[in-house]
């Protein structure tokens, strides 16, 4: 996967299905364990474009070996399962283990190919979904070496200009916010993410797309991991979430009442002097 999406990397549908590969190899789900072989027997490099000779150049042969489309991992899980250093990550489904072969694809490289996807193709709302939604499955498996991988790589600025590029991508604006979610789980990416804007680009996303769950959703749950520290309940409260908040949660109660309305009880707590924890 990662030495097709370097030999082609203007070709946006090598770069799309790569993305895609990679973050679905990265969350497999128990009744597939296959995906979690593939990375053992060389997969990541070779299982999908075979030795770099067997489709003869043809770009358009390579792009067909990957997968399509990239699961949806959305929603949000409790905080138990991670510790003190993680409050909620995204996910479906509840596994014993998530990392299936994240460690795999960072240690080969992908966390760097989904970045040079972004980075080459901005304005390409097929390959920045993919990227971001890779990005949103590989921090969503728990693992702090894969998120400080992501961070160091530069994916806290990817995603925001993600979202700053592709305002009327839904999907791109669903899957970047998850993934920040995700990365804001760590106390200095919170921090981080404040600080160069995210908090405005994931209100900025749920008031663009009011009636898109998903956005609405992972928009409540970024906010949500975004409201630990004081600095970012001030900044939150100083844009004035409440009524894209209530409209969320009134839209979608099952998937927004509960993420919403924990930030705006913190909202309420913030007097500017003191600040309750909880």
């Amino acid at each position: 996967i990662i030495k097709g999406m370097a030999q082609h990397p203007q070709h946006s549908a090598v770069q799309m299905t790569g993305c895609s590969a990679l973050g679905n190899l990265a969350l497999p789900s128990k009744e597939e364990p296959e995906e979690t072989n593939v990375g053992m027997f060389g997969g990541i490099y070779s299982s999908l474009f075979g030795n770099g000779t067997e489709n003869n150049g043809d770009v358009d042969d390579v792009s067909s070996y990957c997968g399509s489309d990239f699961s949806q991992h959305c929603g949000l899980e409790d905080d138990s399962a991670m510790g003190s250093a993680y409050a909620e990550t995204v996910g479906t489904t509840k596994v014993e283990y998530l990392g299936g072969e994240a460690i795999a694809v960072m240690e080969a490289g992908g966390v760097r190919s989904i970045m040079r996807a972004m980075k080459l193709h901005p304005r390409d709302c097929l390959v920045v979904e993919q990227a971001c939604g890779s990005l949103m499955s590989l921090t969503s498996t728990n693992l702090l070496r894969v998120v400080d991988t992501i961070a160091v790589e530069g994916g806290i600025d990817a995603l925001i200009s993600a979202m700053k590029c592709n305002p009327s991508a839904a999907g791109v604006q669903s899957e970047a916010a998850g993934a920040i979610a995700n990365l804001a789980m760590v106390t200095k990416l919170e921090i981080d993410i404040g600080r160069n804007n995210g908090i405005a680009f994931i209100l900025k996303a749920m008031k663009s797309h009011p009636l898109n769950m998903l956005v609405q959703r992972n928009g409540c749950g970024a906010l949500r991991n975004l409201s630990h520290s004081k600095e970012n309940v001030a900044m939150i409260d100083h844009l004035q979430p409440r009524n894209v908040l209530k409209q969320a949660m009134d839209s979608f109660p099952d998937e927004c009442n509960e993420l919403g309305g924990l930030v705006i009880r913190k909202l309420d707590l913030l007097d500017g002097t003191t600040f309750s924890w909880f």
